[in-house]
């Protein structure tokens, strides 16, 4: 259904309808034949293999380029131009709508936004989506801005769903944090603002705040971790972080240098030291599995662990709690210092009681990291300590 006609050198189209059963393609629109420009109204409701049928051979080629699969609805109410008409699709807003759909491997449940394009200027406004599937499914709110020419972006997120949905799109570096969490009881609360270059993890950034209850952080399971954050520079901030776990807290603030390999910490902590240890590194795991915490244990965390190659390690924990040790030695109660430099671990000042006597050691292992060359000095003194 088409009615249309010629006024001078304009070419008005009044309405044009296409129908497929219950859905309809409908264009009103003005070509003017003097200054060669355009303008349409567009709205369509069509599936997209109607769609595929009728765009442009190049539009249809960076469609599937982009790995865009609708299952259900999609909706589009567009207005393209004024404009030259032959760049018509360079000048474009409107709202989208669609349901069902996989863009670039990440599912969408439902997705509205407000659209527009001006040049290589793209922007997503009003955006409320729900992302993934099963339990890694949940809402999205926010808006996004990008150039297809400088590849910079911005934008604003308020998600509730699991961002490995979506790690294959992120930096190799954003990746290496993503992956590190799974939520297999519900996804997380991320809010945050983002920046940068596509391409170049260096001029990327974000920052906002993060939540999660009943997560795996590198396999080991924590209550709740929530913490305001930051990425720049590939130097991820959890300032303050707070960490609950069945057997205590942490509260202070880690930076990880993912180009240094350096993870860097301040905090309070009643948390078990494998399980800390576990959280950090699997090379911080293996050389602190010699710390025993098989009690309660309050610590202070001071330093730096070079998680590279450990050669940078610099860090302090002074520690007091029950069943607590070094190696073969655990004692009821004690008091210690330990210090790290490098492949040194000196721990010095430990106090402590062992079968209702009073215990006083001083520890040294060198060769951490090592697998053939680890030694041991130990001196100690043991005060009415019934052995029988």
């Amino acid at each position: 259904d088409i009615q249309c006609r010629f006024l001078k050198d304009e070419l008005q189209v009044a309405q044009a309808r296409f129908n497929y059963q219950d859905q309809v393609l409908d264009v009103e629109g003005l070509l003017d034949f003097h200054t060669e420009e355009a303008v349409i109204q567009l709205f369509s409701n069509l599936p997209e293999t109607h769609w595929r049928s009728i765009i442009p051979m190049e539009w249809r080629k960076k469609w599937e380029e982009g790995g865009y699969v609708f299952q259900g609805l999609m909706e589009c109410d567009l207005l393209m131009g004024p404009a030259p008409w032959n760049k018509l699709d360079e000048t474009v807003r409107g709202q989208l709508r669609f349901e069902q759909a996989e863009v670039r491997g990440v599912w969408f449940e439902q997705l509205y936004s407000d659209f527009e394009r001006n040049g290589s200027h793209y922007t997503l406004t009003n955006l409320d989506a729900v992302v993934g599937r099963a339990l890694k499914q949940g809402p999205l709110e926010g808006w996004l801005r990008w150039d297809t020419e400088s590849h910079e972006y911005q934008g604003a997120i308020d998600a509730r769903f699991d961002p490995n949905a979506f790690v294959h799109l992120l930096s190799t570096k954003d990746q290496q944090l993503v992956r590190k969490m799974q939520f297999p009881e519900g996804p997380p609360r991320v809010d945050i603002e983002v920046a940068g270059v596509g391409g170049n993890p260096q001029a990327a950034g974000w920052h906002g705040r993060f939540s999660a209850t009943n997560a795996l952080y590198n396999g080991d399971y924590l209550d709740a971790i929530h913490a305001p954050v930051r990425m720049t520079n590939l130097v991820f901030v959890m300032d303050p972080l707070t960490i609950v776990k069945k057997e205590g807290t942490m509260v202070g603030r880690t930076q990880n240098d993912f180009n240094k390999k350096l993870y860097t910490i301040k905090a309070d902590s009643s948390i078990d030291l494998s399980d800390l240890s576990r959280m950090i590194s699997p090379l911080t795991e293996r050389n602190l599995k010699y710390y025993r915490t098989e009690g309660q244990v309050q610590a202070h965390i001071d330093g730096v662990i070079d998680y590279g190659n450990i050669a940078l390690t610099d860090f302090t924990i002074v520690g007091e709690g029950k069943d607590f040790g070094v190696h073969w030695f655990v004692a009821e109660e004690a008091r210690l210092k330990l210090h790290a430099k490098g492949p040194r671990v000196e721990v010095t000042d430990i106090e402590g009681v062992l079968y209702g006597g009073d215990v006083a050691m001083n520890v040294v292992v060198d060769g951490l990291g090592s697998t053939t060359n680890v030694s041991y000095d130990i001196d100690f003194a043991f005060t009415n300590v019934a052995f029988d």
